[in-house]
């Protein structure tokens, strides 16, 4: 599967809480916007790289379910072009 994961938002969102949220592109280009909030403290000392993998770690079974869910429902696409036959 050629899924596609774009950085959203990546930002303190309160005092002890961070977000990242992904664009998220399956085979299919269907898109989804997921997010992941991380306490502060599990974030100390890492980079931003390791955030997001911490980050998606966190929200991985949900992507997943979401994108099985997308596969099966084979969804006609806005924006996707149409040529009758």
């Amino acid at each position: 599967m050629n899924t596609i994961y774009k950085i959203a938002r990546y930002k303190q969102i309160s005092d002890n809480t961070f977000l990242v949220a992904f664009n998220i592109k399956d085979a299919s280009d269907s898109w989804f916007y997921i997010e992941s909030q991380l306490d502060m403290s599990e974030i100390s000392g890492k980079t931003p790289n390791e955030v997001c993998q911490l980050a998606y770690s966190k929200i991985k079974d949900k992507i997943d379910s979401t994108l099985l869910r997308l596969e099966k429902e084979n969804v006609t696409n806005v924006g996707y072009q149409f040529i009758p036959e």
